[in-house]
């Protein structure tokens, strides 16, 4: 018998999970299916204010007189931190210039699409300052992100900034041992404080989609109580299943906010935070209107990702940004294939039941020419 010409049971097992699983190499990431979610309609916004709440059971996507327009459900990503994301799936989405979409709560946000997505607005995942010294009030972090740390008011230490990346909080008393520490993410914090350990930069978007960390308030001195560190930038994931397009002059900020200041201190800022995008065609234009803007920066930078079927993205993206500050790191942009579509059931049936014939037929071949 000619081998070369025989299915074995191994050669056809490996046939069946290529099938299954796609073409080795062809990406890694776990981008959120907009078929895997019921269809909200089609998502249409004209200039104007809009708000998304992605806290509780039920994330809300707000009118500017606070009318909710839709209500998202939550995915469970397995995480420990940022482990349910809010989800809002529509049958196609067009967001116009003059559109200002404010996202805020204790979860990140996913925004997808059955078909195409328009984007000429803006979209603010980003981090508040902190409060300046006497307040010591911590700023909020964008959706999903960690909280920066309220400034001490005598207790010994200010409080670390919230996520896996906070900044640790100063010390009370002068000098530069009384400053925050800033958050992490894709970049480690900063270390303008000698007596605290830098943070570590942490996660692995896309296969997590995860925001950024709050940085460190500050310790109280002779002149009044610390100040606040400033909240990390929010978790965003734009996806849609036939391509996703980022006008000239769209904003899609994660940034990260500075801390509160006052006399000699200086509170962490939080890191940048992350962005993740998701089409087969993804196109960044550059128009008389300005370059298409995604940034995750902050004290530290965060991490942006895109993934498309050829792991490319079109147009210009030098608005594209995951800087840090002046003593900061910058953070992290990948770019991954999109792994092929896994078949219907139905479809996957017939394929192997094709496998098996071929198997069959080139068998038989083999005895005849034996």
């Amino acid at each position: 018998m000619r081998t070369d010409r025989c299915f074995s049971a191994r050669r056809l097992t490996a046939l069946m999970a290529l099938a299954i699983t796609g073409l080795p190499g062809a990406g890694h990431a776990d981008p959120l299916d907009p078929l895997g979610f019921a269809s909200l309609g089609t998502l249409s916004l004209g200039a104007g204010s809009y708000f998304i709440n992605t806290s509780g059971l039920a994330p809300t996507l707000l009118g500017a007189d606070n009318a909710v327009l839709y209500t998202g459900v939550l995915f469970d990503q397995g995480t420990a931190f940022n482990r349910h994301v809010a989800v809002f799936d529509f049958q196609a989405i067009s967001v116009a210039a003059g559109a200002t979409l404010t996202a805020t709560g204790d979860k990140p946000l996913a925004l997808l699409s059955k078909t195409s997505f328009q984007f000429a607005g803006i979209l603010d995942a980003a981090g508040r300052r902190g409060g300046d010294q006497g307040a010591g009030v911590a700023g909020v972090g964008g959706p999903g992100a960690g909280a920066g740390g309220m400034g001490s008011a005598g207790g010994g230490q200010a409080q670390p900034g919230a996520g896996p990346g906070g900044g640790l909080g100063g010390y009370d008393g002068l000098g530069n041992g009384s400053w925050g520490g800033g958050g992490a993410y894709g970049g480690a914090g900063t270390a303008i404080n000698p007596a605290l350990p830098p943070a570590t930069a942490y996660g692995d978007l896309p296969h997590q989609l995860l925001a950024g960390s709050g940085g460190g308030g500050t310790g109280r001195n002779l002149f009044g109580s610390g100040a606040g560190g400033g909240g990390g930038g929010g978790a965003v994931e734009l996806g849609a299943l036939t391509h996703l397009t980022l006008a000239g002059g769209a904003q899609v900020l994660a940034t990260g906010a500075d801390g509160g200041g006052g006399l000699a201190i200086i509170a962490g800022g939080g890191s940048g935070g992350g962005l993740f995008f998701h089409a087969p065609t993804i196109t960044f234009e550059a128009t008389v209107a300005g370059l298409a803007q995604a940034r995750a920066d902050g004290d530290s930078g965060g991490r942006i990702a895109f993934m498309s079927a050829d792991g490319r993205v079109a147009g210009n993206l030098n608005s594209v940004t995951v800087s840090g500050s002046g003593n900061g790191h910058p953070g992290v942009i990948t770019f991954n294939r999109l792994a092929p579509p896994v078949p219907e059931p139905a479809t996957l049936g017939l394929m192997l039941l094709g496998l098996l014939g071929v198997a069959g037929a080139t068998k038989q071949a083999g005895r005849r020419g034996a």
